[in-house]
């Protein structure tokens, strides 16, 4: 079905002055150029996974420009070549550079040196209880919507998912040592 000009067009005009996108709303009157309004404490400014789904959206929906939106994306790429959430939230998560790789994928753009392999280093070992789950970030525990969140990305697939087979076996869990 296709996304009518008018939803595309808002979704664009929602974008922030640094190029990323808010996760709460469009940018106000007393907004700065990270669309957060410093007199209103429960108000967000632009961040790596709102951004990545807008682009993801846009490239869905019209094949509008998204420049401004990978250059600001450029900002929050960390040492360990993946991405965090905002410049305060800075370390790779996987949820994050997930996400990112998903944009990348999208707007038919090559996925930057040491991303994939960010995202693989907050898997598990394929070894224990936990085999193969991913860590919100290093030193974390497992976590569910790191997990869920990873997969897409690993098989270069970006959102919306269009059904696909998976080709490659399951690896064998292997025993801890």
């Amino acid at each position: 079905k296709r996304v009518p000009w008018k939803v595309s067009r808002w979704l664009a005009d929602a974008q922030c002055d640094d190029g990323g996108w808010a996760f709460d709303k469009p940018p106000g009157d007393n907004d700065d150029e990270t669309c957060d309004d410093p007199s209103d404490p429960g108000d967000f400014a632009s961040d790596s996974n709102t951004t990545a789904v807008a682009i993801m959206a846009l490239e869905a929906a019209s094949k509008r420009d998204t420049a401004d939106a990978f250059n600001f994306l450029k900002t929050l790429r960390d040492g360990d070549k993946g991405w965090g959430y905002t410049p305060e939230f800075s370390s790779t998560d996987a949820n994050s550079t997930a996400l990112v790789i998903q944009a990348h994928v999208a707007a038919g753009r090559q996925i930057p040196a040491g991303a994939m392999a960010a995202l693989k280093g907050l898997q598990v070992r394929l070894c224990g209880r936990n085999a193969g789950a991913f860590r919100f970030s290093e030193g974390n525990p497992p976590n569910l919507g790191a997990t869920i969140a990873a997969p897409p990305a690993l098989v270069k697939k970006a959102l919306p998912l269009e059904p696909f087979k998976v080709t490659k076996p399951v690896p064998a869990r292997q025993p801890c040592g």
